[in-house]
């Protein structure tokens, strides 16, 4: 998973500098499933604000599909980090306030926010770029060959994540992304990254004592090597006040929903019984995906049956939030990249979530978002 991120995240920058982002644009899709007569549903449900292309069409129906098919919005920052920016406490480069401005100007009355940074890169092979007028570029200067435990990396991170909750004013923080890949990709490094966890938890739970703090964990990953994974994970559990996973099965071994097992998000959430469980990113494909020279099939039915295996399962685990990685087929996307002469390789890697949206790319809903929409209506309680 690490490795796909930092695919999307190289050529996402290329992307950005394309014109037209920043406007409102048209509506989009709803379901029209009546509302069924059920109990409640503990958690919020969400979607990341993965646009399916770079325009401002794109970006506006984006977010009013989040709007109209959520009641959360969920921020995916694996940007890297304006470290010395941060550390100095001044502004940003312009790239990073526009985004960040953006994203705080859509929020909708009422919406709950998922913001999720983190200092690891997107490889999980040690710490996370920089963030200025691109996205994961090197660290600069005295920066280049810092670690987790430096102190000024720990300064300019506690900075950094406070100044993300009074820009953004999250419901959710998730200070760290997928932490337990860094485990299997660097494991030399983990020990360091828990002394930096330790101090940016503490100093985030005293300046904001009820706002949920957390770190995220890949299930596929804690799932090829759980005694490992959990020894690993059990330092960071007093730094974490939920259990919150992203989970993407079939990059892993079941591309076929019926081979889940069962407790393929209970024996994580087993982990730390007292704590809330939470879903932070995940998806399935609703037709075959194409890369790295293979082919993983993918149906409109194995997608809406994940969807009903997922909430299912956050009912039962009384999930606090669930988000769905991308909430459109990014096709036109697809096609922008190849017009940038975007190598085939980095293509192949990036189709991995291209058909995971719960709306295809002409923007037609699929069965699984039936699913969601049913649930959806259901009234919301703790």
């Amino acid at each position: 998973m690490a490795a796909l991120l930092g695919v999307l995240f190289a050529v996402w920058p290329t992307l950005q500098g394309l014109p037209g982002r920043g406007a409102s644009g048209p509506s989009g899709a709803a379901s029209t499933v009546a509302a069924a007569s059920v109990s409640p549903r503990p958690f919020y449900m969400g979607f990341t604000s993965t646009e399916y292309d770079v325009t401002p069409e794109a970006l506006g129906a984006t977010y009013t599909f989040i709007g109209a098919q959520g009641d959360l919005v969920a921020h995916h920052l694996a940007a890297g980090v304006p470290w010395p920016e941060a550390y100095d406490q001044r502004r940003y480069h312009p790239a990073v306030e526009r985004d960040l401005l953006s994203r705080a100007a859509r929020r909708r009355l009422g919406q709950k926010v998922l913001v999720s940074i983190s200092p690891i890169t997107v490889r999980a092979d040690g710490l996370a770029g920089y963030w200025a007028e691109k996205r994961n570029m090197p660290r600069p200067g005295e920066w280049t060959h810092k670690d987790f435990d430096d102190p000024k990396v720990i300064t300019a991170y506690v900075t950094y994540a406070s100044d993300m909750v009074r820009r953004l004013r999250p419901d959710f923080l998730a200070y760290g992304i997928e932490v337990n890949e860094l485990v299997k990709v660097a494991p030399a490094e983990w020990p360091r990254f828990v002394r930096l966890s330790k101090v940016v938890y503490a100093a985030l739970k005293a300046e904001h004592p009820t706002l949920p703090v957390f770190v995220s964990l890949q299930a596929d990953d804690f799932w090829a090597d759980p005694a490992g994974q959990g020894r690993a994970i059990n330092d960071i559990l007093p730094y974490t006040d939920y259990v919150a996973v992203s989970a993407f099965p079939y990059l892993g071994r079941h591309p076929d929903p019926r081979a889940i097992p069962r407790d393929y998000f209970s024996g994580i959430a087993a982990l730390a019984p007292g704590k809330p469980f939470l879903v932070a990113a995940t998806g399935f494909p609703a037709k075959d995906v194409a890369m790295l020279g293979t082919t993983i099939p993918g149906r409109e039915d194995w997608q809406e049956a994940y969807v009903k295996f997922l909430l299912e399962q956050g009912q039962r685990l009384r999930a606090r939030a669930i988000v769905w990685f991308v909430p459109r087929d990014y096709d036109p996307l697809i096609k922008r990249l190849r017009e940038l002469h975007v190598p085939q390789e980095m293509l192949d890697l990036y189709a991995a979530w291209q058909a995971d949206g719960l709306v295809d790319a002409r923007g037609t809903p699929r069965k699984a978002l039936r699913t969601w929409s049913d649930w959806r209506r259901r009234p919301r309680r703790d």
